[in-house]
């Protein structure tokens, strides 16, 4: 499940006994009606349809992501470690925290060690967000993040052990991550560009796509330099808009491939209206790379546990 300021989208995703994908649901619902009780109810009808798990991707606003070099200790121990690592850099006490990491191993000279992806969220305010979920009877397994929903989305879209740029852009919010496998190298938030992109005439759109790669390539070279992640292998891209324009900005101005994300090579649908509808919705799209945490072949523990 993925909401904004203006619909939620939900979807459902199981593997068949082929191996293959397959999006059995999705809905985009409005946020605006009578009333939230209202909004909460229609949402609750819709993801009780069947009665399966959910992973709900939480506001922006209410985590941070860090990147850090791991820390020396047991798995066992990692949680513990980084609640001490971490005390003094918080706004809030550290023992009020859901704390969550995602590994990753560098390899470059001298830097030999694994990078962590922490997320922290306010034990309160994660609580606050499934409540009225959980109330109108919705199971709630986690509250996962949009960066990860799009690391799922880029697993599939490349041979393992391959790292992945994805660029998601809509009229509101732009997001790049890079990610091997189910580790994580890197995220930019680009909502500025994506904003201008949205709202500017075609002239200026040119050279807000040109910005746009030079801040990539920026940061390609960057976790290429510190982490030893090899070259990056390709560029996916998911736009609400635009969408030619930026593929074709960028692979002119980019040295990797550039391709849409095409959900149709790995998933497939008895309505083939749903992939339509997700190929036009970034909002829906990460809906998607939520359900692909219930991937029955399992990703790493990296969201944060619903804290009920």
């Amino acid at each position: 499940m993925a909401s904004s300021g203006s619909a939620t989208a939900t979807a459902c995703v199981d593997r068949q006994a082929a191996g293959r994908l397959r999006l059995k649901r999705l809905r985009v619902l409005s946020a605006t009606g009578d009333a939230p009780a209202r909004r909460i109810s229609d949402l609750a009808a819709t993801l009780r349809k069947p009665a399966v798990p959910c992973a709900m991707l939480m506001p922006a606003e209410d985590y941070q992501v860090m990147f850090m070099p791991g820390l020396p200790v047991a798995q066992a121990e990692r949680t513990q470690a980084l609640h001490w690592r971490l005390k003094d850099d918080l706004e809030f006490p550290s023992d009020e925290a859901v704390i969550e990491c995602v590994t990753v191993a560098t390899q470059a000279p001298g830097n030999q060690h694994e990078l962590w992806m922490v997320v922290v969220a306010r034990r309160r305010r994660v609580y606050e967000l499934i409540a009225p979920l959980r109330a109108a009877g919705v199971v709630i397994e986690a509250a996962d993040i949009a960066e990860l929903a799009q690391r799922n989305l880029a697993m599939q879209c490349a041979p393992a052990g391959r790292t992945v740029a994805m660029l998601t852009l809509d009229s509101q919010r732009g997001m790049l991550t890079i990610s091997r496998d189910d580790g994580m190298y890197a995220t930019r938030q680009l909502d500025p560009i994506a904003v201008a992109l949205a709202s500017e005439d075609e002239d200026r759109r040119e050279s807000l796509i040109e910005r746009l790669a030079l801040e990539l390539q920026r940061t390609f070279d960057n976790v290429e330099r510190q982490y030893g992640a090899g070259p990056i292998d390709r560029v996916i891209v998911q736009c609400d808009q635009f969408t030619e324009a930026v593929l074709a900005g960028l692979a002119r101005d980019l040295p990797v491939p550039v391709q849409a994300l095409r959900l149709a090579d790995f998933l497939d649908s008895a309505d083939p209206a749903l992939l339509e509808l997700a190929s036009h919705s970034t909002l829906a799209t990460l809906a998607i790379g939520a359900a692909l945490r219930f991937d029955p072949e399992p990703l790493a523990s990296d969201a944060l546990k619903a804290a009920a």
